[in-house]
């Protein structure tokens, strides 16, 4: 026992990091974070920031199993138990066989937000930035304030500890982080920008970010995988791909939320835009007939189908005569549902009394709408399976994630670019309906079920120019994108 000495601390081996006793020898990927958008959501209840943890790991796990499957979830083409076993073994699950660890643990490195840092003002709806937290607005009928967000700015650090499942663990886990950082971001209405983020180390954005917005910088970043080329083979579309998915870019700014914006105004304008100069049928909603900030008729076909699909109160007609047929057509539908709208409930005639200190007449005048004219209620649109029986007028359909998503890209040089990114995606086997409520719950029109992609009936004459000659909303708003002087397309 006299002969024995502790040895130097220079002479033990290196450390091993395990996730647990005699488990497998852990590897690590750390990142600082930056946020570039302002978050809405991410913690336990809905439209809230979290007063413990104001970046959850639960969130970002969430997040970053969503991009590996749209990264390398055709790697599985039909084989739906090959994806569902590839998915458990790296991220974890549960079933009737038992549970399954994750061989990723996250962990994260934040502290309270400043009182400075929370935005709690109502959302400005003539903003652009409006377009992506219009779920934060408040509800004065319910009394609901309007929901607090995390100003961009707000840093954190991230940390993957993983058990490599096999030699392409680390390789994935890096590109999921980067596809993330990209294209994704923290808490809801990432589809729309919210909650975007950007690599915080000057020093480290070149290793995460692409040095321009092309396919080959894109090609470069994640190893000389082409992530927008074409898919080889029979693969399940059902799940959102990267793989043949379309990517339009504007122009480069240090401005991270001007960039947002522009991206927002793209699909605000192509949804609903009022157009202020150009021919008829440009715009998405015709001008204010009085030459006011007020749009006018939509020249989409819903409103219109809408109205041939409900009844006016007896001795009355509608504000606007329908310019399409009763053949429903939810077109809008492929940016995601549900749809939940009301018509407009206000005169567009200015009222007669009420003027501003200039003489001239002010929006804020416009009077009700009253007899004879008269305007459908509250509607939604939805989708319901196939499977369904029509005679089930219940409870409809469920929610479908938009396929397209339009934020700031982060480069590595410290600027960005607008993005729309449309992945590739195919519509469930189900069909469109018009939801009215009916009881405080949504239940079926009758007669109102129309297949995804249709754009319009059998006899309508398009009144929306981007739509004609097209067969997909997809294709007719890539097109519209495309062939702005400020876009450029990168894929396909």
């Amino acid at each position: 026992m006299d002969n024995l000495k502790a040895p130097r601390q220079d002479e033990l081996p290196d450390r091993r990091k395990r996730s647990r006793l005699g488990g497998r020898v852990c590897k690590e990927i750390g990142i600082g974070i930056q946020t570039i958008t302002p978050i809405l959501g991410g913690g336990t209840t809905a439209r809230m920031l979290d007063n413990v943890d104001t970046i959850r790991v639960p969130t970002i796990r969430g997040h970053l199993r969503f991009w590996w499957r749209v990264l390398y979830g055709h790697q599985c083409g039909l084989d739906t138990q090959e994806l569902y076993r590839r998915e458990r073994k790296l991220w974890g699950g549960a079933d009737r066989d038992g549970a399954i660890r994750s061989a990723v643990e996250i962990f994260t490195d934040c502290r309270p937000p400043t009182p400075s840092e929370i935005d709690t003002s109502e959302p400005h709806m003539q903003d652009v930035s409006s377009y992506g937290l219009w779920p934060a607005r408040g509800q004065r009928r319910e009394n609901i304030s309007a929901a607090p967000r995390l100003k961009p700015g707000y840093a954190f650090d991230l940390r993957l500890v993983f058990s490599p499942v096999d030699s392409n663990t680390e390789d994935e886990l890096r590109n999921v982080l980067q596809a993330w950082i990209l294209f994704g971001g923290y808490g809801s209405r990432t589809r729309r920008g919210v909650g975007s983020i950007t690599v915080r180390q000057e020093t480290e954005r070149s290793k995460w970010l692409p040095a321009a917005a092309t396919r080959a910088s894109l090609a470069k970043l994640f190893n000389g995988d082409d992530i927008l080329g074409p898919v080889s083979g029979y693969v399940s579309s059902d799940m959102p791909s990267i793989r043949a998915g379309a990517l339009i870019v504007g122009k480069k700014t240090n401005n991270n939320l001007a960039a947002w914006e522009v991206a927002l105004g793209w699909l605000r304008d192509f949804r609903q835009g009022a157009g202020t100069s150009g021919k008829a049928g440009d715009w998405a909603r015709e001008p204010d007939p009085h030459g006011g900030n007020r749009a006018s008729v939509s020249n989409w076909p819903e409103a219109d189908k809408i109205r041939q699909l409900s009844t006016c109160k007896a001795g009355r007609i509608w504000a606007h005569s329908p310019r399409y047929s009763g053949d429903p057509a939810w077109p809008r539908a492929s940016f995601g549902l549900p749809i939940i709208e009301k018509f407009q409930e206000k005169s567009r005639e200015l009222h007669p009394t009420r003027k501003k200190d200039n003489g001239k007449m002010d929006e804020m005048f416009w009077g009700e709408l009253s007899p004879p004219r008269d305007e459908p209620k509250e509607f939604e649109l939805r989708w319901v399976p196939n499977s369904r029986n029509d005679n089930d007028d219940t409870t409809i359909g469920s929610r479908l994630a938009s396929p397209l998503i339009v934020k700031a890209l982060p480069l590595a040089d410290g600027q960005f670019v607008p993005c729309a990114l449309w992945l590739n995606r195919a519509y469930p086997e189900g069909k469109v309906v018009l939801g009215r409520n009916t009881g405080g719950s949504y239940s079926p029109v009758p007669g109102s079920d129309a297949p995804f992609d249709k754009i319009a009936g059998a006899t309508d004459k398009l009144l929306f120019n981007p739509l004609i000659g097209k067969t997909t909303v997809r294709q007719a708003f890539i097109d519209w994108l495309a062939a702005k002087s400020e876009c450029t397309q990168v894929a396909p």
